[in-house]
């Protein structure tokens, strides 16, 4: 409380809100004012009763919660509030007349929230920055698993090219392994995985047959002698060629060794007999010159054959055995023949 100039009675010293100013407009003043949202920045002015004395005193302001604390001494009577975030505010002006109670007004303020700061505005912004990191992570895991997928299909596809070159190449050289670089035909190794293979379907006890034919080039040594050892691989592809025509799918041709050449048949009887003499005469028609025998001479084949009947009753050996022992006595006949053991049934003479 103070005195006028003139000596009066004490007038009461009473703040008034005279000016709100928020959002380029002024609003009018009540005890609970509520502005809209997106208003920020807020402008108030107060004043005093008009007293002389009043002249010269200093204010103090707080804004709760925001500004717990009075701010420093001053003698404007409007203060700015900048950048005011959305919540309910009380707003109070203390006049310092020198007093313990100074007089202090007060005004309450609610500045409304953007639906995006509310809770619920909130929630949904958090739900969807939530689920667009949900849908990023799981694009990027998808891309992750697609291009890993594509990788490991990738390398699915090269192994199985590898694995199949891999196959490829190992059939290649098992079927080098088991070949006659010269001829084509199959080798010694060749010939006897397949005698083994022939003896075992043998054992199984069919009641079938098989023959085992050895051949040998006559006077091929005198041959390589006479036309030089080119000239003999020459004539030991042409053999060769001979005898691969006159067999089929179920046969088996064999170098198996210098000049000697192995066939498995199965064939027995006049079935047999008729092989050998269509050999013979593919020889003949094949008419290889072999003057280092004689001007009129041409190359000729020795043959010995083995019968064995399935079950056997001797192994592998001693079924070539009996072949290799055919083919000397078709030498010592004077050659260009065949010879059958007493298992063919085809007599004991040389066929020629």
């Amino acid at each position: 409380m103070n005195l006028d100039s003139a000596g009066h009675e004490p007038v009461p010293m009473r703040i008034h809100w005279d000016r709100l100013r928020a959002g380029g407009r002024e609003w009018s003043l009540q005890d609970n004012l509520h502005l809209p949202a997106g208003i920020r920045d807020v402008n108030l002015t107060y004043s005093l009763p008009p007293v002389a004395a009043y002249r010269g005193l200093r204010f103090r302001t707080r804004v709760l919660p925001i500004q717990p604390d009075w701010s420093a001494p001053t003698r404007s009577r409007d203060f700015s509030l900048p950048r005011l975030p959305a919540q309910h505010y009380r707003i109070e002006v203390q006049v310092l007349d020198g007093s313990l109670s100074p007089p202090t007004a007060h005004l309450e303020l609610n500045i409304a929230a953007r639906w995006w700061e509310t809770w619920w505005g909130l929630a949904l912004l958090l739900s969807g920055l939530f689920g667009s990191l949900l849908w990023l992570a799981l694009r990027v895991i998808s891309w992750r698993v697609n291009r890993l997928q594509r990788r490991a299909d990738e390398l699915k596809r090269e192994v199985a090219t590898r694995t199949l070159a891999l196959a490829k190449a190992n059939q290649d050289l098992a079927r080098l392994a088991r070949t006659d670089a010269l001829t084509s035909v199959l080798n010694r190794r060749g010939f006897e995985e397949s005698l083994a293979q022939h003896w075992q379907r043998l054992e199984r006890g069919d009641g079938t047959a098989c023959c085992l034919v050895l051949i040998d080039i006559d006077h091929f040594k005198r041959y390589n002698d006479h036309y030089g050892h080119p000239a003999g691989d020459g004539a030991l592809a042409a053999v060769a060629r001979v005898l691969s025509r006159q067999l089929d799918e179920t046969q088996v041709l064999a170098r198996i060794g210098g000049e000697e050449f192995a066939v498995i048949l199965p064939l027995e009887g006049d079935g047999l007999r008729e092989w050998v003499i269509r050999l013979r005469a593919a020889m003949q028609r094949l008419n290889l010159p072999h003057h280092g025998i004689a001007e009129d001479a041409q190359v000729t084949l020795s043959i010995g054959v083995s019968m064995l009947r399935s079950p056997p009753d001797e192994d592998a050996i001693g079924w070539l055995e009996r072949a290799d022992q055919q083919l000397y006595r078709a030498k010592q006949n004077g050659r260009d023949c065949a010879c059958f053991d007493a298992a063919c049934a085809l007599g004991d003479a040389p066929q020629r």
